[in-house]
């Protein structure tokens, strides 16, 4: 396995936390427009205004946000549940230099042992997206 491959599952949090974005990306009145990404401070200051002129569209925005993040830490949770000792082992196996063979074959495990929760996850995430399309187009009536 490459080293691009096995460093998938230590990027596993940013992975979740990305899969939000295709909802918050749309249009000026979300975060993702161009030039209004996230700073040292949170977003800019049009981001503000935005939610001043587009409150419905921010409304959208902020449920699907929190929606994704419950999606986030169900997701999370089921993992430490089921995967406690694999999650362990990958841990231990990893930490000294993630790109060893036993690390790869840790992470190979935890990935197998976090399918279903994972999948739970990308399900109701999708849902979440659903969600703020149907509330977008309501929005735009």
């Amino acid at each position: 396995m490459t080293k691009k491959t096995s460093g998938a599952l230590a990027a596993l949090p940013l992975i979740l936390a990305a899969m939000a974005i295709p909802v918050a990306a749309r249009g000026p009145a979300g975060p993702g427009f161009p030039g209004e990404g996230p700073g040292p401070h949170g977003f800019g200051s049009s981001a503000v205004l935005d939610q001043l002129i587009y409150p419905c569209r921010s409304a959208c925005f902020d449920a699907a946000r929190t929606c994704t993040d419950t999606a986030d830490a169900a997701g999370l949770t089921c993992v430490e549940a089921a995967c406690g000792s694999t999650i362990d082992t990958a841990r231990a196996a990893c930490a000294s230099d993630p790109s060893t063979a036993d690390c790869s074959t840790a992470r190979d495990a935890l990935r197998t042992c976090a399918q279903a929760c994972l999948t739970t996850r990308n399900d109701a995430a999708g849902s979440c997206r659903t969600t703020a399309d149907e509330c977008l187009d309501t929005c735009a009536q």
